[in-house]
């Protein structure tokens, strides 16, 4: 479920969760998500394919600083909608 369906005149920012969980009640819709957790006994697979891949720079690994007091904000906003 996205918030495709929300209303476009809304400029709030996007939540990092569906803003209409009511709807997804009242129409019993159904969920699903990957959580991380559900499969940490592949971890060590996981490391062991795709850590050489990064060290190769197959995989590009973006680490963005941010520098100052100042741009705290700025920062933080990057770290909770995924922006680099």
């Amino acid at each position: 479920m996205s918030d495709l369906a929300r209303d476009p005149s809304d400029h709030a920012p996007d939540a990092s969760a569906p803003t209409n969980l009511f709807d997804i009640v009242a129409k019993q819709l159904r969920v699903e998500g990957y959580l991380v957790k559900d499969h940490v006994d592949q971890r060590d697979g996981y490391e062991a394919f795709v850590v050489p891949l990064v060290k190769s720079g197959q995989v590009p690994v973006e680490e963005p600083v941010t520098l100052g007091f100042g741009h705290a904000i700025e920062a933080l906003r990057s770290v909770l909608t995924g922006g680099v």
